[in-house]
């Protein structure tokens, strides 16, 4: 007899507990230490059925990345309507904000971020969500440099300037073990420090 047909509700509620173990393997091991095997044993099913869900590991860990993108797309939609209608210096800081709680909170998502899953994912950046991120922080710069918040300069360059200072020296924060000895909040001071001083 074969099996009953699964409602959307049900499809929907599998990939949500695949993600969701493949999240806890991506922050407990590391983008390597997920595995097909590994989240159908997290979720207590076969790793035959995750192939009814999603194609392979690569589309796994995409769909996590994918996710991301939308929240941290979502959160700058709204930091930039804030900044259109507010303080848009606030919004810059903001957003760099964002990235250093998240560095700190998921950093294995985090340096996942920043990678393109679908071939080797420890050697490809992800231009398109690099273009998206420094897009938006030009955006916001220009707003505060025509209110008189920031130093005149190319907005552009400072959005590539202000991303390297916070995002740069996380991952190396994240990758090297020496400066892991850091405290965190005297790295986040700094940062923001460098990355103010720097606009204003």
């Amino acid at each position: 007899m074969p099996r009953p047909e699964r409602t959307e509700e049900e499809i929907a509620a599998m990939r949500e507990r695949i993600l969701k173990a493949a999240l806890e393997l991506l922050e407990q091991q590391g983008p390597g230490g997920v595995s097909t095997r590994k989240i159908a044993d997290l979720v207590g099913v076969s790793h035959t059925l995750l192939y009814s869900y999603f194609e392979n590991r690569a589309a796994v860990l995409q769909a996590l990345r994918e996710r991301y993108l939308e929240r941290k797309m979502a959160f700058f939609d709204e930091s930039l309507r804030r900044g259109e209608t507010g303080d848009a210096l606030s919004q810059v800081r903001a957003s760099l904000e964002w990235f250093i709680q998240l560095s700190f909170r998921r950093p294995m998502l985090y340096r996942l971020s920043w990678q393109s899953v679908p071939k080797d994912p420890s050697l490809q950046v992800d231009s398109q969500s690099l273009d998206q991120v420094l897009d938006h922080l030009s955006e916001l710069i220009r707003l505060c440099i025509e209110r008189g918040q920031c130093v005149k300069r190319d907005p552009d360059l400072a959005a590539a300037m202000v991303f390297s200072i916070v995002n740069g020296t996380l991952l190396m924060y994240h990758s090297v073990a020496a400066l892991g000895q850091v405290e965190r909040a005297k790295l986040e001071t700094e940062l923001m420090e460098a990355a103010m001083t720097y606009l204003t």
